[in-house]
């Protein structure tokens, strides 16, 4: 993350990018792991940095994000329109 955000300073681009780091794991079968239908198992940390759009430091548990929501949520933030027929949301609260 750290070469990532380098290399968008380094270009100018760092305070308006939206950088999106998802760290979604799918381990193995094992009792309370990624296949089962627990709440455990269907965690994955998603790190979101846009400098003033979103505020650092932020955590919601509160809403679930799909990476089907990936997509719609790209397009949204470049002000694009979505894709006809696509799976998924934009997750941006503007």
């Amino acid at each position: 993350m750290g070469a990532v955000l380098q290399a968008l300073k380094d270009e100018g681009a760092v305070e308006n990018t939206l950088v999106m780091f998802y760290g979604g794991d799918h381990g193995m079968s094992f009792p309370f792991a990624k296949s089962n239908d627990y709440e455990n198992s269907s965690r994955g940390a998603l790190i979101l940095r846009w400098p003033e759009v979103i505020q650092p430091g932020g955590v919601d548990r509160e809403h679930l994000i799909s990476t089907l929501d990936f997509t719609p949520t790209l397009l949204d933030a470049a002000g694009l329109p979505p894709l006809p027929g696509i799976d998924g949301r934009s997750f941006l609260r503007r």
